[in-house]
């Protein structure tokens, strides 16, 4: 009786992309602050949304750098917020 050798293939390994949390919500205040601008009594809270969104974008672009994932979610939510 002959044996054949048993190859051992290891399990796959899954890794999770890095992510940005912070440009994720820079992105979602941004477009929320967008559209709430244009609502004439609740202009002011738009606004005011804007600027967390830049906030949160120059954070989201310093982690960025860290991480190196959500770059361009931060810039995203950096143009909504000015804009």
């Amino acid at each position: 009786m002959t044996h054949t050798p048993v190859q051992h293939v290891p399990n796959p390994v899954y890794v999770r992309p890095p992510s940005n949390g912070v440009s994720t919500a820079s992105l979602v205040l941004g477009i929320i602050g967008a559209l709430i601008a244009f609502i004439p009594v609740l202009g002011l809270f738009g606004a005011f949304l804007g600027v967390v969104a830049i906030g949160l974008a120059i954070a989201g672009l310093v982690l960025a750098g860290k991480r190196g994932a959500g770059k361009g979610k931060s810039i995203a939510g950096l143009v909504l917020g000015i804009a």
